[in-house]
């Protein structure tokens, strides 16, 4: 029995849009768990800084703060209160708190957007923000190739994270009593490129 093309084609076109939206899914999924993981760290540095308060009661105080901002915002408030303005931890801190401000917009960007699979002559099945109704996270990433721009959202808050997991294991280092030594840092990471340079670099190589 001859096998009929137009039931293979739309097979075909079904699996392709499965695969499209499945790979869509796990970017935002990778974005989502990138941040949390980065404000979990967060934390834990909260907690260090709160000693000898428990860590039951810091990260209950933690947790009562229901805004992520306004969580960074105690953090660097603490860190500023514990440490000298010329204190490693404290400056790392402070970084942290200041990248995160354009990189939150970003995560919220792709998290809160909704999207649409629509079918590209070039690229076949391809979501796309959806920006019918005017929304205005859609509109922000209006014409981005999203698969880029979120890897690029995950790698930037993952080296965000990375960093400050550096203080968590430079406070949780014994120290002598009698002769305390200044915590030290590792330089701050030169985040990723964003989205639109790395399609650039993409193209170039002809990928």
């Amino acid at each position: 029995m001859d096998e009929d093309p137009e039931v293979d084609e739309v097979t075909l076109t079904k699996l392709t849009e499965i695969a499209e939206l499945t790979s869509h899914a796990e970017a935002l999924g990778h974005v989502s768990l990138a941040w949390t993981r980065l404000h979990e760290i967060m934390a834990m540095l909260f907690g260090l800084l709160l000693q000898p308060v428990t860590e039951e009661k810091a990260y209950a105080i933690w947790h009562s703060i229901k805004n992520d901002r306004s969580q960074r915002d105690m953090l660097l408030a603490l860190a500023e209160a514990s440490f000298p303005a010329d204190s490693e931890i404290r400056k790392a801190i402070k970084w942290a708190r200041d990248n995160l401000l354009s990189l939150e917009n970003s995560r919220n960007d792709a998290l809160h957007s909704p999207y649409v699979l629509i079918h590209d002559e070039e690229r076949g099945p391809t979501m796309i923000a959806n920006e019918v109704t005017g929304n205005k996270r859609a509109a922000n990433l209006s014409g981005r190739d999203l698969g880029i721009e979120l890897e690029s959202y995950k790698r930037n808050v993952t080296a965000v994270a990375d960093y400050l997991w550096e203080a968590v294991r430079e406070l949780s280092k014994p120290q002598n009593a009698l002769a305390p030594q200044p915590h030290k840092m590792p330089p701050p990471p030169s985040l990723p490129k964003p989205a639109r340079a790395m399609r650039r670099g993409r193209r170039n190589k002809g990928e």
